[in-house]
């Protein structure tokens, strides 16, 4: 296991969500049930997670400039219900937990390494920075394969999430906090899709030796993938330089899993994406507004991402592809 997270309790499960489910769990028996503070944009499947485990979702706002969680808008949130800060580092972009924690102190915070991993925050790896934390295992994720891990560090917690996890073949859900979010015919049928989901989305461990060699070798080279993903960003970045876009800052302990990037207005967005996917490039908007499936404020930044997919794999003149493709597009429109 990667240096600075050897230390660790882990717990192996089916997905990155199953380990969020754990993580919420453990906070649960420890603290009893309310509200989670999570990025207004981030995964639909970590929200899904946060409504298993019976747990409010409370929406923050990230910062314009690097996608992640944005301190003072988790200050602002606090209420006398908050259980947990869910931290992710969207896109890679290495989240400030440290910052996190003193606008949240005392509130435990969940740490997502899922897009992030490989990264560090000031010398300590993603997958450490959390009281608890995740990661996920799949082709499109940093590590390939297929499950999830949850790592932590109270003792205390262990017999509780063993529990948990050898209770996965009927996991026990509680869904009664959509009646706080949603009417109640859509809280009801909202409910009947997530019990429909739980299979999917709380599962045990593939432990096939197949499985387990694909993770291990994805580990092993996580750090020199790491750095050609990088690369591949900066060098996109470079490209774009001097346009209308919004280009964020590539810091160094990030571990790009995708480089997004913002146009002014979202009807900008669409027609970069358009021609992105005419040219049958990879660019699209990955995730809304999570208050939006809730009636709640509706963000602006979604929908002005445009995401680009970078890897090990990208050659330059893919990447130079994608910015002539972009810049032509702009061009177009003057």
């Amino acid at each position: 296991m990667q240096g600075g997270l050897a230390g660790r309790q882990t717990a192996w499960v089916g997905r990155g969500t199953t380990a969020l489910w754990l993580a919420l769990r453990a906070v649960a028996r420890q603290y009893g049930p309310g509200e989670v503070i999570l990025p207004d944009l981030l995964c639909l499947a970590a929200l899904e997670g946060v409504l298993l485990a019976g747990f409010t979702p409370v929406f923050a706002d990230v910062d314009a400039a690097r996608y992640v969680l944005d301190a003072e808008s988790v200050a602002c949130c606090l209420t006398p219900n908050t259980r947990a800060v869910l931290v992710a580092h969207l896109f890679g972009h290495i989240a400030d937990v440290e910052a996190i924690r003193a606008a949240a102190p005392g509130i435990p915070i969940i740490e997502d390494a899922v897009q992030g991993f490989g990264g560090a925050l000031r010398g300590r790896p993603a997958g450490a920075l959390g009281d608890l934390s995740f990661i996920s295992f799949d082709a499109t994720k940093m590590i390939g394969g297929r499950g999830g891990l949850l790592l932590f560090d109270d003792d205390s917690l262990r017999a509780g999430i063993e529990a948990d996890v050898n209770a996965l073949s009927q996991p026990p859900i509680q869904l009664e906090n959509l009646a706080h979010l949603l009417p109640p015919a859509a809280a009801s049928a909202y409910a009947r899709q997530l019990r429909t989901a739980v299979p999917s989305l709380l599962r045990p461990f593939d432990p096939s030796p197949a499985n387990v060699r694909r993770i291990e070798a994805d580990w092993h080279t996580l750090t020199a993938r790491v750095e050609a993903r990088n690369a591949k960003a900066r060098l996109l970045q470079a490209r774009l330089s001097g346009s209308a876009l919004a280009l964020p800052h590539i810091g160094e302990g990030d571990a790009l899993w995708r480089y997004t990037i913002a146009a002014p207005t979202a009807a900008l967005a669409g027609w970069l994406s358009h021609h992105l996917q005419r040219a049958a490039l990879n660019g699209s908007n990955l995730y809304p507004p999570l208050s939006r499936l809730f009636g709640q404020r509706s963000g602006v930044l979604a929908n002005r991402l445009i995401n680009l997919w970078i890897d090990e794999h990208t050659s330059e003149s893919d990447v130079q592809r994608t910015a002539d493709v972009i810049l032509s597009a702009l061009v177009s429109l003057q």
